[in-house]
Order: structure tokens, then C-alpha cells, then sequence
């Protein structure tokens, strides 16, 4: 009786190659699905005629800086559909609480206008943040206000008014600013100067 000489079982195949492909295709549909999205921020003017002059030497690189009551224009493009959306802010002031005392020292509303020239807009106050003069951050807040910035798809033509509130510092107005972000980049199209 012969006997054969004991042989190892054949390694597994590798999965990796696998995995790394189905890697990349869900990096890609998520990308396609949620971060496909280009921006070119326009213009800020207090109407379409009247474009603002260059940033000051203290904005950020590439941000438009808007007085409060003009307009920030942007062109987004979201899953290849380009767009035109303005954003207006207006009517910034402290206010007194209604239901809850600010946890940081004061409420500061604004009022923000929407409107969607071309395509489609997910509109939301957790677009805007404000930023005091020394760069903390604060986001949006509920306050029990009466007409706040609710979150809206709008689509070409359509226009959302709403409250925006920020609870900040007591200090905050000096030397802040209002800014606007993109939910689906990481740089902010522009802010509003205070």
C-alpha cells in the first residue's frame, strides 16, 4: 500500500480584488447620488443689475462677501442638473425669547429668502451659520419664533421666506457674519458681513 505524500489544501482565493470594486462602485454611487455637485458662486448684489466689488482683504479666499439685503447668487449643479438659486438676508437683530432663555446669551434673528431661478433646491436654515469675529461657530437654532425657516424642496420658481435664529454670545453682532454653506461641499458659497 502506497501511501501519497499529504498535500496542503489550495489557499483561498483572494477576495480582495472583489471587495476593492465593490468598494469603488459604492464610493462612486454615493458620490453620484449625494456629492455630485458643483458650485459656482456668482455674485452678491443688492439686485441682479448691481454686482458687488471684490471681497474684502478679510474675507476667506473665494467667498463672496455680501452686505446684509443683498443677494448671494449661486449655481449649483446637482446630479447633472444645473441650477441658479439666490439667497437674500435681511432684517438681522437681537430678539427677546419666547419660550426658552438663549443658552449662550442672546438670540439673533434674520430673515431668509429663497428663490430657485433654475432647477431644483433643497432649502434649509441649516444652510446658514454664524460666525463671530474671533471664528466660533454657531448653527441654527429653534426658538419658538413664529415663522420659521422651515426645510423645502423648491423648484424653478418657487420662493421660501422664513425666520432664521442663532443663539450667540452677547457680543456676537460686532464684527460677525452671517454665512452660507453647501450641504454638499465643504467650502461655504459666501457670507454676510454685520
Amino acid at each position: 500500500m502506497s501511501h501519497l505524500p499529504y498535500q496542503a489544501p489550495p489557499p483561498p482565493k483572494s477576495r480582495r480584488t472583489l471587495w476593492i470594486v465593490l468598494g469603488l462602485l459604492g464610493a462612486v454611487t454615493l458620490l453620484g447620488c449625494f456629492g455630485g455637485c458643483a458650485v459656482l458662486v456668482v455674485s452678491a448684489a443688492d439686485s441682479p443689475a448691481q454686482r458687488a466689488s471684490a471681497p474684502p482683504a478679510s474675507a476667506p479666499t473665494g467667498q463672496i462677501a455680501a452686505k446684509v439685503g443683498q443677494t448671494i447668487t449661486v449655481l449649483p449643479r446637482h446630479l447633472d442638473e444645473d441650477c441658479e438659486v439666490r439667497y437674500s438676508l435681511s432684517n438681522v437683530r437681537r430678539v427677546k425669547p419666547t419660550l426658552a432663555a438663549p443658552e449662550n446669551g442672546m438670540y439673533v434673528s434674520a430673515t431668509l429668502s429663497v428663490k430657485v431661478i433654475k432647477g431644483t433646491e433643497w432649502a434649509s436654515d441649516s444652510d446658514l451659520s454664524f460666525v463671530t469675529a474671533g471664528g466660533t461657530v454657531y448653527h441654527t437654532t429653534y426658538a419658538g419664533f413664529e415663522n420659521e425657516f422651515e426645510p423645502v424642496e423648491l423648484r424653478e420658481g418657487q420662493r421660501k421666506v422664513g425666520l432664521v435664529v442663532f443663539d450667540v454670545p452677547t457680543d456676537a453682532l460686532s464684527g460677525g457674519r452671517i454665512q452660507l454653506n453647501s450641504l454638499f461641499d465643504d467650502e461655504p458659497y459666501g457670507y454676510w458681513t454685520l
